[in-house]
């Protein structure tokens, strides 16, 4: 208890320093600053988004520069965060000259929230899973043309071979698909 004690007479010690010393300004400043610090924790009250902007991508801008993290094991999204999925029975890649084989290539915006999801399935055959609301053509031309042009089957270098390159192109597919929309 006498700690306690201690420390608020340092501190009426400082108010009535100030007071005498600086005159009233001063200890009014100080009270107004100590009052602006109490009231901060309470800022997010304040800043809150409305309650009908969803979570997640809002704006074209979050599709502007999406990226690509590969991973070495095959990853199945929750059901529930899937908007939208597209079998690729036709799509076979190369396998990398060195090193294990990606088995997931993961497509997300710079603040990391996912977008895509390229992995195989049970069955060994490629999935796209979409996680956010974006209005592909069921048929996906725009990404076998592109596999064909990046040769993805037959392109073994390890940044922009196989699944990378099937990545890239579901990436720029995405981001051409977003931007022609709005």
């Amino acid at each position: 208890m006498p700690v306690a004690n201690r420390k608020w007479s340092v501190d009426l010690w400082f108010f009535n320093h100030l007071l005498i010393r600086g005159g009233t300004l001063y200890a009014t400043l100080f009270l107004i600053t100590i009052f602006l610090w109490l009231l901060c924790p309470l800022e997010s009250l304040w800043a809150s988004e409305p309650e009908n902007v969803p979570q997640g991508i809002k704006s074209p801008q979050d599709f502007s520069s999406l990226n690509i993290r590969m991973s070495h094991q095959a990853i199945s999204p929750p059901p529930n965060l899937v908007k939208q999925t597209f079998s690729l029975e036709g799509f076979s890649v190369a396998r990398p000259f060195e090193g294990p084989t990606p088995q997931a290539a993961i497509i997300e915006n710079d603040h990391r929230q996912r977008v895509a999801l390229l992995s195989k399935n049970s069955m060994e055959i490629w999935q796209l899973y979409l996680l956010e609301p974006i209005p592909l053509d069921p048929q996906l031309p725009g990404l076998l043309q592109c596999a064909e042009a990046r040769q993805c089957e037959t392109d073994r270098m390890p940044l922009t071979g196989g699944l990378a390159c099937l990545a890239i192109c579901v990436k720029d597919l995405i981001e051409a698909t977003v931007l022609d929309n709005h």
